[in-house]
């Protein structure tokens, strides 16, 4: 698939925000303002709760965060599979 987010960002099909399923790939980009939103990838886990690796903050560079917990909000939805 790409480890680029901008790859990432081309599969499956698109899907809205709110209408997001666990294993959808969730895009933010650097800020509201930004028109391409594939700064950041992770994947939806369900629950408000997504799957991410970033550089390591406490030791941990693949965590479960709070999807509302960043400053700029995850916009795009992408469905790979189902």
């Amino acid at each position: 698939m790409g480890a680029w987010t901008g790859a990432q960002n081309t599969k499956g099909r698109a899907v809205a925000i709110g209408s997001r399923l666990p294993g959808d790939l969730v895009f933010r980009g650097r800020s509201d303002n930004d028109p391409d939103p594939t700064a950041h990838v992770a994947i939806c886990l369900g629950g408000n709760k997504i799957l991410e690796a970033s550089p390591p903050r406490n030791g941990q560079s693949i965590r479960i965060s709070d999807l509302h917990n960043h400053g700029t909000p995850y916009s795009k939805v992408r469905r790979i599979f189902g």
